[in-house]
Order: C-alpha cells, then structure tokens, then sequence
C-alpha cells in the first residue's frame, strides 16, 4: 500500500543522493541541466526531493553523473527502509500491548 508520506520521504532521499554524485562532479545545477538537456528548476525540483522523476529521466540523471541507476535505486531503497525500521518497531510493540491489555480485559471480566 502506497503511503503518500512514504513516496515523499524517498524522493528527498533520492534528491539527497542524486545531488551528491552531482556534487562530486563539481556540476552546478545550471551546468548540469545543460548536460542532461532540462531546466535548471527541474534539477532542483528532482534534488530537494520535490519530484519524483520518471524511470527514463532518472536513467538521464543518472548517466550523466556517471553512476548506475539500479545501484542508486538500492542505496535509496535501503536508507529508506533503515529510516522506517524503528518505526516499525514501535508500531508492531504497541500492537503488542493493546493485544495484550485486551487479554488482560477479557480475563478480569470472564472472572467476574
């Protein structure tokens, strides 16, 4: 199920990324539009997480800096999942107490 918090969350990891290898390419945004042939807004919607680009564009961006675009999907993946872990954890430790009290509830009133 897709979770627009989610979809957020993973295209400003994304951003974060794409800017790096940006960056270690001493492009500026300007330079680097010119590269992959958009607009400098577009870079910058795409590298503060404020767009998601599509599958081709991503397969722009990402040759032109020089990396591969499922080894970048991957580190994307796994930050993200690294980031939602704790979450997670409470979530399904707090499901475990309301079970719980449940439980409790039901026995004290099947005593009575």
């Amino acid at each position: 199920m897709e979770d627009g918090n989610d979809l957020k969350e993973l295209s400003k990891i994304l951003g974060i990324l794409l800017k790096k290898r940006r960056d270690d390419g001493h492009h500026s945004q300007e330079e680097f539009s010119l590269k992959v042939g958009k607009h400098r807004q577009w870079v910058s919607k795409i590298e503060n997480g404020n767009s998601l680009p599509s599958i081709l564009n991503l397969h722009y961006y990402t040759k032109a800096v020089g990396i591969d675009m499922g080894e970048l999907l991957n580190e994307a993946c796994r930050i993200f999942d690294q980031q939602k872990a704790p979450a997670k954890m409470v979530a399904e430790h707090n499901q475990g107490l309301e079970y719980f009290k449940k439980n409790k509830r039901r026995k004290a009133n099947n005593k009575d």
